[in-house]
């Protein structure tokens, strides 16, 4: 258990990243990065249209749901870098 007394199940830190993915990283999070605020205005204007993926790897689960879903807004976020 954590110091929260909560049971942790999975990975609590993130791998290191390799050097091309620290390339990657630096120069594309500013471009897709999506603050808390934007996420809450995207929910009211999109109602139930909103799918959230955590964990979404490399992403190719993410794109082929949205290739299936042309009409849902489909967020991908990583809890590690």
């Amino acid at each position: 258990m954590n110091r929260e007394g909560y049971k942790i199940y999975g990975r609590r830190q993130g791998r290191q990243l390799s050097n091309s993915l620290k390339l990657v990283f630096e120069k594309y999070f500013k471009k897709y990065y999506i603050d808390t605020k934007l996420i809450h205005n995207l929910n009211k204007t999109l109602s139930n249209k909103n799918i959230l993926e955590i964990g979404f790897g490399s992403g190719e689960n993410l794109i082929n749901l949205s290739k299936k879903n042309p009409s849902r807004f489909f967020i991908g976020c990583e809890p590690y870098l």
